[in-house]
């Protein structure tokens, strides 16, 4: 069986503009000027390695799977742990300044991600 990577690589392209598109999406009304989400916060050092990483397997599953080519598998287990990560701290803003419709477009485009990476890290490999 063929396997079609363009697939998951223009999945994951179109979750990645939806999401893009989704910061234009208005946030819940808040009474007070006061506003905590609005704060700028130091960003821990795993946090940016990992979306560092994380880009850097998006642009190399893209091109590759636009190919229909596979990627390297270490990349893919790269990008699903930077993954996690970035779920772990974006958990406080979806707790505490998101509306559903961000949460709903945030996980829509980490579902569409992960499956891009498990898509290139588990598909056998054709001989050459």
């Amino acid at each position: 069986m063929h396997s079609r990577y363009r697939i998951t690589s223009l999945a994951a392209l179109a979750a990645t503009a939806l999401l893009c598109l989704s910061g234009l999406l208005p946030g819940p009304r808040r009474p007070v000027s006061f506003d905590p989400c609005m704060l700028w916060v130091q960003v821990p050092f795993l946090v940016k390695l990992a979306t560092a990483l994380l880009f850097y397997a998006f642009l190399v599953f893209l091109l590759q799977g636009i190919r229909n080519r596979p990627g390297p598998r270490w990349l893919a287990v790269v990008g699903l742990c930077s993954l996690l990560v970035l779920a772990h701290d974006r958990l406080w803003w979806w707790q505490s300044c998101s509306t559903p419709s961000h949460i709903a477009i945030d996980c829509l485009w980490g579902a569409a991600m992960s499956t891009m990476l498990l898509h290139h890290a588990l598909q056998p490999r054709r001989a050459s």
